[in-house]
């Protein structure tokens, strides 16, 4: 059973999608298909959509989640709503990140130093990359798949 603190919403946020922070919030429920295990990400960086598949352990997250904070499932909700079920703010996310960090024992080395909400994403691409290298996947086609997969331009 999830946790009904107020820290839930935003536990759930930080588990890694690779999504951006700012994509997250801007995702609606009608743009969480949990039944296929994908977010479609609506005009992001760049004004780039895009179809990013999830885990089958964050789908299982994400089920919980929307059980408690959705109960009636309106689909021009945000995904990402606080106890009040108003949509979580850049700002409290930075706040409730730097508060899981102090409950963590994690010392933050100041503004532009980190560890940042930010670095999640990059964390995701490591994990995924050395996944991939485990499992003896060629990273020379892994790397556009995953460039794609994080809203890149580019490699």
């Amino acid at each position: 059973r999830p946790p009904r603190s107020t820290l839930f919403p935003y536990t759930t946020l930080f588990r890694s999608t690779g999504m951006r922070v700012m994509e997250a919030l801007k995702l609606q429920l009608k743009n969480v298909n949990l039944v296929d295990g994908t977010l479609f990400i609506e005009s992001a960086k760049f004004n780039k959509d895009r179809l990013i598949p999830i885990s089958k352990s964050m789908r299982e997250i994400l089920v919980q989640y929307c059980a408690v904070m959705h109960p009636m499932y309106l689909p021009e909700d945000y995904l990402f709503v606080g106890i009040t079920r108003e949509p979580c703010s850049h700002h409290n996310i930075y706040l409730r990140f730097r508060e899981i960090l102090v409950t963590a024992g994690i010392k933050h080395a100041g503004r532009g130093y980190g560890p940042r909400i930010h670095d999640i994403r990059h964390t995701h691409c490591c994990h995924v990359l050395q996944a991939a290298s485990y499992n003896k996947t060629d990273l020379t086609n892994m790397l556009p798949a995953l460039s794609v997969y994080m809203g890149g331009v580019r490699i």
